[in-house]
């Protein structure tokens, strides 16, 4: 399993455990509508992303490719999974985040206005959701090619 592998499955199980948190939080009470007025709710959620970001900095930091190090530590299959695995995690958060405001928009029509408990949520979700997308998805290419080359 290559260094780029083992980090892929680290920020899966790492942005699975934040992304479960942060929906518990926000899901309780009132669901995100309530989250405006409830502010250990939104700290517990910043804490969960802050958590997330820092350990994912950490671990990319320790795990960084050193340039006086003479094996080397990324192939071309790692740069091809890396750029495909953001490329789907860009499209699929730009699409889903188009479709949330498309559907906040038909349902809080009448009403006028978006709840602001719902724009709180969409926030920390556009940074927790192509983390996680990314990641997972680098998992799954990486089962894959490893796949074909034993068959």
């Amino acid at each position: 399993m290559s260094l780029w592998q083992k980090r892929a499955v680290f920020a899966a199980v790492l942005w699975s455990i934040v992304a479960t948190a942060f929906l518990i939080s926000s899901c309780l009470d009132d669901g995100p509508r309530g989250m405006v007025n409830d502010e250990p709710r939104r700290n517990a959620a910043a804490c969960f992303l802050a958590f997330g970001i820092i350990t994912h900095l950490v671990v990319s930091w320790i795990t960084r490719d050193r340039r006086d190090s003479p094996c080397v530590l990324v192939d071309e299959r790692d740069k091809i999974i890396a750029q495909r695995a953001s490329q789907v995690a860009f499209t699929f958060t730009a699409i889903v985040a188009f479709l949330a405001c498309l559907i906040l928009d038909e349902v809080f029509e009448t009403p006028g206005l978006v709840p602001v408990g719902w724009v709180w949520f969409l926030g920390y979700s556009a940074w927790i959701f192509p983390f996680l997308l990314q990641a997972l998805v680098s998992v799954v290419l990486y089962t894959r090619t490893a796949s074909h080359a034993e068959g």
